[in-house]
């Protein structure tokens, strides 16, 4: 297993990269923050799973890791297994690891899978099965087979499983891919997503709200469009995270959208018209995604856990995080409206305006309550100053919130 210190989360370029992308060139500061984030967050999730979870799996990462780091890191950083895995679900964890391994055809053990369900981003698929039936996986392929059925074994390619005959094993097309290294899902594994911190939302259990697949692919890419356009690097960073979006429901008025500290790479969000609201909360989660991942490596505030502050953007009280995680958000949102305001459409303009109006009074509740830790206190810097740059615009004044995070 590689050295703990071989890709500390401290290690980088001057600033946190925690913010946004300067858009100079492929070696941005917030990519190789990403990048390394990840891999200090690889060899964390790969430590607790060679102590509590599947030893032949751990080993199996284990030496991936050795002949090449970087793969081991996408493997362990699939936002599924490494879900289950935050969890305490190492089982689970275990048995999505090893699909992903024997998907890319690397030396595993014969893994039989405890569960009666298998979820892969990269296949595109949801797997289940009967009681009855007992699931293995080899390299490069999956077994299925039972007391009264003979086993048969199949490709771990999606198209041979979307081809394969057998009433024990059924397939479930479960993601479409958006962009490279982006995708949309119908299937989302995640047992924790029936929580909900928001007052006017119950969980977020995957919905189409009535609307059809194809409004959702083509509203998710024609947002995404709009943010390579304006803020390019962004999507970039979405790709290198292995970006899931799953969708909630659908409001003509109101946009609500979700993102959980466990799930890194994943986001939960409501269909809607217009397709900057859909870019903004994309933009948004994916803020929440890199604030959560660098959490598990760096504090940013030393407040008690039960300080709550009045938030700029719920109607609750909200944890001290809470706020810094809205403002963190809300900074990069403004941004990309600042730049998508060149357009001259009055709406987005005004959009701008309320975004700015509501990071001010997050940033002014920041100053008075947050206890930030050395990074927690260059970030914010960072945020002030990019704020300072949008309170310098003429804008209209605030206009009604169209999307609470």
């Amino acid at each position: 297993m590689p050295s703990p210190t071989s890709a500390r989360a401290d290690e980088g370029p001057a600033g946190t990269g925690l913010l946004l992308p300067d858009e100079r060139g492929a070696e941005t500061p917030t990519l190789r923050r990403l990048s390394t984030l990840r891999r200090a967050e690889a060899w964390r999730l790969l430590r607790g799973h060679a102590q509590v979870g599947d030893r032949r799996v751990a080993r199996a990462l284990a030496d991936l890791a050795r002949r090449a780091p970087d793969d081991a890191v996408n493997v362990l950083l699939e936002p599924i297994p490494a879900m289950f895995a935050r969890l305490d679900r190492p089982q689970d964890a275990g048995d999505a690891w090893a699909l992903e391994l024997a998907r890319r055809g690397l030396a595993l053990a014969p893994h039989r899978v405890q569960g009666r369900r298998l979820v892969s981003v990269r296949l595109g698929v949801s797997l289940t099965w009967p009681a009855d039936a007992h699931v293995t996986i080899h390299p490069g392929m999956l077994s299925i087979g039972s007391e009264r059925r003979a086993t048969r074994q199949v490709a771990l390619d999606p198209e041979a499983l979307r081809a394969f005959d057998d009433p024990a094993l059924t397939v479930t097309p479960a993601f479409v891919e958006l962009a490279p290294g982006i995708r949309f899902g119908r299937v989302d594994p995640n047992p924790d997503a029936h929580l909900e911190a928001h007052p006017d939302k119950q969980g977020n259990a995957v919905s189409l709200g009535g609307q059809d697949p194809a409004a959702w692919t083509f509203a998710l890419e024609g947002a995404l469009a709009l943010i390579r356009r304006h803020l390019p690097i962004v999507v970039d960073e979405m790709a290198l995270s292995s970006f899931v979006l799953f969708p909630v429901g659908h409001d003509p008025v109101k946009h609500l959208s979700a993102s959980y500290r466990e799930y890194v790479g994943a986001c939960y969000l409501t269909l809607h018209p217009n397709l900057p609201t859909m870019a903004e909360a994309m933009v948004h989660e994916f803020q929440h995604n890199k604030a959560n991942l660098a959490s598990y490596h760096d504090a940013l505030l030393d407040n008690p856990a039960g300080t709550l502050v009045r938030s700029p953007v719920r109607p609750d009280p909200r944890p001290i995080w809470g706020v810094l995680l809205a403002v963190h958000a809300f900074v990069a949102v403004a941004e990309l409206y600042r730049r998508m305001s060149a357009s001259g459409d009055g709406s987005v303009r005004a959009r701008l305006g309320d975004v700015i109006a509501r990071n001010d009074e997050g940033l002014r509740t920041l100053r008075q309550h947050a206890r930030p830790t050395r990074i927690g206190a260059a970030l914010l810097e960072e945020l002030e100053e990019l704020h300072a740059e949008h309170l310098a615009l003429a804008l209209p004044g605030p206009a009604a919130a169209a999307w609470e995070g």
